[in-house]
């Protein structure tokens, strides 16, 4: 499980010459080359997309990291909220965890160049979610796409792709959200 993976992590760490014998995670007597310098451990970055995981991130101190994974601004709103929640709970220094967001951003040349790109998406997700809900079927080296619940228009609402001006509007938008970072990817997903 992750909180046994994430144990074993923190038992590197904080020690020379440690090992860890979990229920998911193992190791010998070892010792990270060169040692961490802050004590008792650098500050971890956590990935999350659940609600509910923001939350016991913020309540054990951690940051997190998470993506908008085409989904609407409301979960991102809800999630950064109990984030916010866990944290002040946490009893941390205000401030102290951070939040980070990963946006699918592509500033496209025209509006055929829109319509081309949200097609990729579209096409990408499909590819995805072969992969995420199912085995994901390979032939020729390519994933072959599912159908999926998401339309093209749907997925425009999740991903910033257009014009100049409409990207710095959608990401003016996600800072009014309150993240406290945000990372910019320019892919649409597996191929």
């Amino acid at each position: 499980s992750m909180e046994d993976k994430l144990e074993a992590l923190l038992v590197l760490l904080k020690g020379q010459d440690v090992s860890y014998d979990g229920p998911y995670a193992k190791y010998p007597e070892i010792t990270v080359m060169p040692p961490p310098l802050q004590k008792p451990h650098p500050p971890l970055w956590l990935s999350v997309i659940r609600t509910e995981a923001a939350y016991h991130c913020g309540l054990q101190g951690y940051s997190v990291q998470t993506g908008a994974l085409r989904r609407p601004i409301a979960v991102q709103k809800e999630l950064i909220a109990a984030f916010r929640k866990g944290a002040a709970e946490s009893g941390s220094k205000p401030g102290a965890q951070k939040i980070s967001l990963s946006q699918i951003v592509y500033v496209a040349k025209n509006d055929s160049d829109v319509k081309e790109k949200l097609e990729m998406v579209y096409a990408n997700q499909q590819r995805f979610m072969s992969q995420f809900i199912t085995a994901g079927i390979v032939k020729g080296g390519k994933v072959v796409p599912i159908e999926i619940d998401d339309t093209i228009e749907s997925l425009s609402e999740s991903v910033i792709v257009g014009s100049p001006e409409y990207c710095v509007d959608r990401l003016l938008a996600l800072k009014e959200l309150g993240y406290d970072a945000l990372s910019l990817r320019t892919n649409f997903g597996p191929v």
